[in-house]
């Protein structure tokens, strides 16, 4: 059984975006393409990630290729992991959603 990591939003921008801890998060991807261990995330981090490269792009931090190089390059990484059975995304019920509200 593979060593199984959760990864929030924040961590797999890191992956796509440079800034610190990007090194890490790229070691973690490495591990996890030589089949060392395995991501798991949330629908909802990966809509955050999304976000996060909308925002820079608003911001003027990307330029609009480098936007669209960014989402090519997650999306992808993203389904070609699922195929491998190396990234796990996890649904986000309504319940749960319900749960952390006052």
């Amino acid at each position: 059984m593979l060593l199984k990591v959760y990864l929030d939003s924040s961590a797999i921008a890191k992956r796509y975006v440079f800034e610190p801890g990007s090194s890490a998060m790229d070691h973690v991807f490495d591990r996890c393409w030589a089949g060392d261990l395995s991501i798991v995330t949330s629908v909802w981090n990966l809509g955050e990630v999304l976000g996060v490269f909308d925002t820079r792009r608003r911001r003027g931090w990307l330029s609009d290729d480098e936007f669209r190089r960014l989402l090519r390059n997650f999306v992808g990484e993203v389904v070609r992991l699922l195929r491998l059975r190396v990234l796990e995304v996890i649904p986000i019920l309504t319940s749960i959603l319900v749960k952390t509200c006052p």
